[in-house]
C-alpha cells in the first residue's frame, strides 16, 4: 500500500484530465505524477529513505503537493509546518521529529530558519523553493526561469538572495528547481505496510509542547475514500478549492478526498474572501471547504458586490474545524445556492468521523457517525450516557491515528479499550445525530453551573449587530468563573456591551449570560481561520460588567 497510489491510478485512467490548478499552472495527472517522480528520485539521491522524516515549510501551492506526494511515494514521512511558524516552533518540531531534510520557501528560510539553523542537528539538506521554480511545462523540462510567482503574506526574497555563507554547514543548500531537473521521470511507489506512518502532524499544544500525531497510509487512504465517496459527493470532473492550509488535517478532506476520485485541486496560498469568490468564478469550482469564519467573510464580500462573481458552478460547501453558527447555514445555502455539509473530526482521526448527510442535515448537528466508524457519548467512567445527556465524545474507526511520536504515555492516555478520547463534549439525539456542546477544556463552571461557551455564542450570533463571537471563562473570586464575550460587529452596525448583555438575558438562563463584553475590530485567528480563544483569554481586558 502507498498513499501515492492515488496519483498512479489517476495517471493510468485519466492522464490528460486536470489534476492541479493555480493562477499560473495547470497540470494534468500525467504531468503532476511526473513532477512527483522527479522530486521523489531527487530525494532518494540525497539519501532520503523509507521511514526518514522530511519537513515541509511551504504555503498552499502546487510545489507543496509535489513535495508531499514525492515523500509519500518513496515511503518517507512528511512533517508538515504551518507557514506562520517562527524559529522556536520550527526548531522544536524539527528536533522532535528528527527530520533529515527541510523543504521551505526561500524567503521564509531567511526570516525564520536561518536564526535557528545551528540548532537543527538532524537536518542534512535544506531545499529552498523559489516562487518561480515550477512552470506549467515542468513535466517535460523543469526550469527555474519561469515567471516569478507571488505568495501573499510571505517573504519576497528569492533563492538568488540567499548568501552562500548564510547556512554554514558542510552540506550545501539546494534548489528545488535544480533537484527537479536532476530527478528521473520514472518512479514506482514503495510498497509500504498499511500501518507505516505517512505523515506526522503536530497538534496545537494547548497543554505543554505540541504532540506529533502519527498518521498512516491506511488512515489517510481510507479517510480519503470516505470523504470522496460519501461526505463530498465528488466525481472526476469536479474542481475543489479550500481556504484551509495544507499543513492541517483538513488536507485529507480537501486534497486527498478530491484526488481519490480524480477531481482537480485548486491551490491558493492564503484565504481572502474576495479572492476565493474570484477563483470559484474563474476556475468553475464545484466544491469549497473552509472553517465557519471563512464563510462569514465570504457572505459579507459577496453581498457587497454580487454582480462581480459567477458562482453557478459551485454546488457543495463543507465546513469543519469549529462550530458553524446555525443561522449562517441557511444563509450559505440561500445566497450561494449550494448544498451544505458540516463535518466533525480531528488530527488524531484523520479528519472526518461524523458528517451531515447532504439534504438531510440538522442545524447545529455534526451528523451521524461516518461509515465504518463508531461514536459514543460517555461519562467520566467511559460508560455511554443516555440520549440527550452531555458527555465526552469517544470514537473508533479506520482513521484513528497510530499514536503520538515518541510520547507513549500520552498515547496510552488518549485511549480507553480502543476508544479515542476526543476531548469534545457532546450529545446524541434520538435519531443518532451528534451535537458538539464544547471542548471539554473550554467548559466553565459559574456558581456551580456548567456553562458551555458554544451555547452562548449561538445566542450572540443571533444579534443583528454581531459578526463574530467568542466566549471564554475568566476567574472570579465569588463564582469561580464567569463568562466573558468578545465580539466584532457587522459593517455599519453599532452596539454596546450593556445592550448585548441585555439581549442575552432575554434568551438564556442568567448564569450563562456574559458578565463582560469586549468589542474588537476583529477577533484573532490562526491560519486555518479558527478563532484563538487562548489569545483572547490571555489578553483579556475589562469590559462592561453587569451583575
Amino acid at each position: 500500500m502507498n498513499l501515492a497510489g492515488i496519483l498512479e491510478r489517476n495517471t493510468r485512467r485519466i492522464p490528460q484530465s486536470s489534476a492541479v490548478i493555480s493562477e499560473d499552472v495547470h497540470w494534468s495527472w500525467e504531468e503532476f505524477n511526473t513532477l512527483v517522480n522527479r522530486m521523489g528520485n531527487a530525494l532518494l539521491s540525497l539519501g532520503v529513505k523509507q521511514g526518514d522524516r522530511v519537513g515541509i515549510y511551504l504555503p498552499n501551492s502546487p510545489e507543496y503537493l509535489v513535495v508531499y506526494f514525492a515523500i509519500a511515494k518513496i515511503g518517507a514521512i512528511a512533517v508538515a509546518f504551518n507557514i506562520m511558524y517562527k524559529g522556536a516552533e520550527i526548531s522544536y518540531i524539527i528536533n522532535n521529529s528528527e527530520a533529515m531534510a527541510l523543504v521551505c520557501l526561500d524567503g521564509e528560510a531567511l526570516a525564520n530558519v536561518l536564526g535557528v539553523w545551528e540548532e537543527l542537528s538532524s537536518v542534512k539538506h535544506l531545499i529552498l523553493v523559489a516562487v518561480q521554480d515550477v512552470s506549467h511545462d515542468a513535466s517535460v523540462e523543469v526550469s527555474s526561469r519561469a515567471s516569478h510567482r507571488s505568495f501573499p503574506n510571505v517573504h519576497s526574497q528569492t533563492f538568488r538572495d540567499v548568501p552562500d555563507q548564510a547556512f554554514p554547514k558542510t552540506s550545501p543548500v539546494l534548489s528545488f528547481a535544480d533537484l527537479l531537473d536532476r530527478g528521473g521521470a520514472d518512479l514506482a511507489a514503495v510498497d509500504c505496510s498499511p500501518d507505516d506512518v505517512v505523515t506526522i502532524l503536530y497538534t496545537s499544544g494547548t497543554t505543554g509542547q505540541p504532540k506529533g500525531a502519527m498518521l498512516t497510509h491506511r488512515n489517510f487512504s481510507e479517510n480519503a475514500e470516505l470523504n470522496a465517496c460519501y461526505t463530498l459527493h465528488l466525481n472526476d470532473q469536479d474542481r475543489f478549492l479550500t481556504g484551509t492550509p495544507f499543513c492541517h488535517i483538513f488536507f485529507v478532506l480537501t486534497v486527498l478526498g478530491p484526488m481519490y476520485k480524480g477531481a482537480a485541486v485548486i491551490t491558493m496560498p492564503r484565504f481572502f474572501p474576495d479572492k476565493t469568490l474570484e477563483l470559484i468564478s474563474r476556475f468553475r469550482v464545484t466544491h469549497f471547504a473552509g472553517v465557519p469564519t471563512m464563510y462569514i467573510y465570504m457572505l459579507q464580500a459577496y453581498l457587497e458586490n454580487p454582480e462581480a462573481y459567477d458562482l453557478r458552478s459551485w454546488r457543495f460547501a463543507q465546513a469543519a474545524g469549529a462550530a458553524m453558527p446555525a443561522e449562517y447555514i441557511e444563509r450559505i445555502e440561500r445566497e450561494f445556492q449550494v448544498g451544505f455539509c458540516e463535518c466533525y473530526g480531528s488530527t488524531e482521526t484523520s479528519s472526518t468521523c461524523t458528517y451531515g448527510r447532504l439534504g438531510h442535515g440538522k442545524a447545529g448537528s455534526i451528523g451521524p457517525a461516518a461509515e465504518n466508524w463508531e461514536v459514543k457519548v460517555a461519562d467520566g467512567g467511559n460508560w455511554e450516557v443516555p440520549v440527550g445527556e452531555v458527555g465526552e465524545i469517544l470514537v473508533k474507526g479506520p482513521g484513528v491515528f497510530k499514536g503520538y511520536w515518541k510520547m507513549p504515555a500520552a498515547t496510552e492516555e488518549a485511549f480507553t479499550d480502543g476508544w479515542f478520547h476526543t476531548g469534545d463534549l457532546g450529545r446524541r439525539d434520538e435519531d443518532g445525530y451528534y451535537y458538539i456542546v464544547d471542548r471539554k477544556k473550554d467548559m466553565l463552571i459559574c456558581g456551580g453551573y456548567n456553562v458551555y461557551p458554544r451555547e452562548v455564542e449561538e445566542v450572540l450570533y443571533g444579534h443583528p449587530a454581531v459578526l463574530e463571537a467568542a466566549v471564554v471563562g475568566l476567574p472570579d473570586p465569588v463564582k469561580g468563573e464567569i463568562p466573558k464575550a468578545f465580539i466584532s460587529l457587522r459593517p455599519g452596525q453599532q452596539t454596546s456591551g450593556e445592550e448585548v448583555i441585555a439581549y442575552c438575558k432575554l434568551r438564556m438562563a442568567a448564569y450563562k449570560v456574559p458578565r463582560l463584553v469586549e468589542i474588537l475590530p476583529e477577533l484573532p485567528k490562526n491560519m486555518s481561520g479558527k478563532i484563538l480563544k487562548r489569545s483572547l483569554k490571555a489578553a483579556s481586558q475589562p469590559g462592561e460588567q453587569v451583575d
